[in-house]
């Protein structure tokens, strides 16, 4: 944490401390990221000094958050193979906790730097979806069901033996392609009679390898809600940058494809969304 000038302040500066009026109202709030309306509306009150957070400890704040959420999951989801099935609820409470402490955070990127585990997995694409719905303006009830079905979209990946990092599936044997593919319907058999969950989140799980043009899988669907559409693409873009399911790529190259393929692959509004996402930084 550092105090500076109004004037040192750029854009996306995040702040460390509350900013309080004379009267003690709170006119900022900390972790705030700093736009240009927030600056201006600085220098109009005459506030002179405020303090900033040093980018890379806030940023192993955020990371320290999603860790957290990762060994939740992986721990519940371990319980849940030992059929303890009355765990799967508590991801509600994880994905509660995951809009409350990243709904107004603006960096994400270092979460397609990490491991390429299924849990590390399941939180990049469960952030990248919330904030992809927060942009198409989706009410909070529709933005917790898109985390809900990121953290549960590849339990499926549990229960078969193929290996799913650094892959290239186009050199798999056909009987290792085909136990692969199950792991959606898989997902969805795991879910299917869980009352608590509803029935958006499980389609947004099956179909979180559909395409619009009818080439994805497992039933080659090609109308799907806009909840199943953002998974696909929040998913597809984790997954080429972190090295899930494929091999990993740069994430400018995998952005750039992922562009090329809107409209026939992707959503085109859930590709905006997204891009503008990850180029925000």
């Amino acid at each position: 944490m550092r105090q500076i000038h109004i004037e040192e302040i750029k854009n996306g500066d995040i702040l460390a401390e509350d900013v309080v009026y004379t009267d003690g109202d709170v006119l900022i709030k900390k972790d705030t990221a700093l736009k240009e309306i927030y600056i201006k509306l600085l220098r109009q009150l005459d506030v002179s000094q405020v303090c900033i957070a040093d980018k890379e400890a806030a940023q192993n704040s955020y990371l320290q958050k999603a860790f957290i959420y990762k060994n939740q999951l992986k721990h519940l989801l371990e319980q849940i193979m030992y059929n303890n099935r009355n765990q799967f609820e508590k991801v509600q409470s994880i994905a509660e906790s995951i809009w409350q402490n990243f709904k107004d955070e603006k960096r994400v990127n270092a979460l397609l730097d990490q491991d390429a585990t299924l849990y590390d997995h399941a939180v990049a694409v469960a952030v990248l979806s919330m904030k992809v719905g927060q942009s198409l303006k989706l009410n909070t009830e529709e933005i917790k069901e898109l985390i809900c079905a990121s953290l549960l979209h590849n339990i499926g990946l549990r229960y078969v033996t193929v290996p799913y990092k650094e892959i290239d599936i186009e050199t798999l044997l056909p009987n290792e392609v085909f136990e692969f593919k199950k792991h959606t319907i898989l997902a969805y058999s795991a879910l299917e009679t869980e009352e608590w969950i509803s029935q958006e989140v499980k389609t947004m799980i099956l179909s979180h390898h559909e395409r619009l043009d009818g080439s994805g899988y497992p039933l080659k669907q090609k109308q799907q809600s806009l909840g199943c559409r953002i998974i696909q693409a929040t998913s597809y873009l984790a997954s080429a940058v972190m090295g899930f399911e494929m091999k990993s790529r740069d994430i400018k190259t995998v952005t750039e494809e992922m562009w090329h393929k809107s409209g026939t692959w992707f959503d085109v509004e859930a590709v905006t969304k997204l891009l503008h996402v990850i180029n925000a930084e």
